[in-house]
């Protein structure tokens, strides 16, 4: 029997026969410690969040496999945030003068996995990222499905996927899947994407959830993209014991908040593009508009300074993103309004904003204290007419945790 299970809890888990290849049965357990099969489990395949392991093309000089795996890291550390000695590179696929296709995870989050399941009982077979378990549809070119969190799962080839946040799928339109022919699992979200205009749109029933896509039959048990190459062929490394210490990164965390978005918008296009030096520049200068005269030749250091600088200090607050997420929602609905500056200290955030005129920032500042109405406190501060528009500053405090 194969056991297919979430890496994270809760864990999701799904069983197969593994000669029949059908599915057995699923459910799900907030501890590893609660899970017993009455059948032996021959192979333990882990499934990681789509957030947690990114796939690369690349283009690697070398006509040999390891030279090109000795050459990954470095060709891909300019597009990466964290530094390559804390990530494992693991080539999927390659041949001499071909581009490489590799999948890339933090080593730390690896070896997490692979000791709380060794302390349970369960050696790891291998990793897989849960969009790569998404069916490829026969005649279309991207299989996509929007999970309960609003975020898209997104498969596009063999080896290819990601997860998009839901404020970014409309950009990941625009670079990515124009021209494409896309498979979607919902059919009420088919028709609604089709209304808005996106073309090429088809609806494809494949189930909700990684249990159903693999027992849809698009998908060979075991024939998945391999992540533990290299030292986790070892078997004492696999079920080694490491200690981890969890850290939220509090950008990529904040679903749907303006600021979380356009740093959002900045990894996506450094992770897709390469090229986009003058994008970055213009990211760089709306989402950190203290510092936009202080941009140097090198856009990237300075976006990856202005973003280190976001995971400390009173960014670390767990109100932070709460209150922000709260502010960023109205400021999307709100139209002529932009975010020019935001600071948030001792639980205060004070955004300031730039409206059309007097009454659209007496709007903003009503509907902020309504749906803030309980736990915190809204004020305008300094309102005042500049270049045919107004500027002022919502300053909303905490009241309670």
């Amino acid at each position: 029997m194969y056991l297919y299970i979430t890496a994270d809890s809760p864990h999701h888990w799904a069983t197969f026969h593994s000669e029949q290849q059908t599915l057995i049965g699923t459910g799900q357990v907030e501890s590893l410690d609660e899970l017993n099969f009455a059948q032996p489990i021959e192979q333990v395949m882990l499934v990681a969040k789509g957030s947690k392991v990114a796939a690369h093309t690349v283009s690697v000089p070398g006509n040999s496999r390891k030279n090109v795996i000795n050459a990954i890291p470095f060709v891909l550390e300019e597009e990466l945030t964290d530094d390559i000695e804390d990530l494992h590179f693991a080539l999927q696929s390659w041949s001499a003068g071909e581009e490489a296709e590799v999948l890339v995870v933090n080593d730390e989050v690896v070896q997490h996995w692979l000791s709380e399941f060794s302390q349970a009982g369960f050696e790891v077979t291998d990793v897989v990222p849960e969009y790569l378990l998404l069916p490829l549809h026969p005649s279309a070119d991207i299989t996509l499905t929007q999970q309960p969190s609003g975020d898209y799962l997104i498969r596009s080839g063999h080896y290819a996927g990601t997860l998009i946040d839901e404020n970014m799928i409309e950009l990941w339109w625009d670079m990515e899947a124009k021209d494409k022919i896309i498979a979607i699992n919902d059919e009420k979200m088919a028709k609604s994407l089709i209304e808005e205009g996106w073309e090429n749109i088809q609806y494809w029933d494949i189930g909700s959830d990684f249990s159903q896509w693999i027992g849809h039959g698009s998908i060979k048990l075991l024939n998945t993209p391999c992540l533990l190459q290299g030292k986790y062929d070892d078997t004492e490394s696999r079920q080694a014991r490491f200690d981890y210490k969890m850290a939220v990164n509090l950008l990529l965390a904040g679903v749907g908040i303006y600021l979380g978005s356009l740093l959002l918008n900045y990894a996506y296009l450094e992770y897709k593009s390469g090229q986009f030096k003058n994008k970055a520049t213009e990211i760089y200068q709306v989402a950190f508009p203290e510092f936009q005269d202080q941009v140097s030749e090198d856009p990237l250091y300075d976006m990856r300074k202005a973003m280190s600088a976001l995971r400390s200090g009173n960014y670390q607050s767990d109100n932070f993103l709460p209150i922000l997420q709260v502010v960023a929602n109205q400021l999307k609905t709100a139209p002529n309004t932009t975010l020019t500056s935001l600071i948030f200290e001792d639980n205060v955030l004070s955004a300031q904003v730039s409206v059309a005129d007097f009454a659209a920032l007496e709007s903003l500042f009503q509907k902020l204290a309504t749906v803030t109405q309980g736990y915190a406190t809204v004020l305008t501060k300094d309102a005042v007419a500049q270049d045919n528009t107004v500027q002022g500053v919502l300053e909303v405090t905490l009241t309670q945790g």
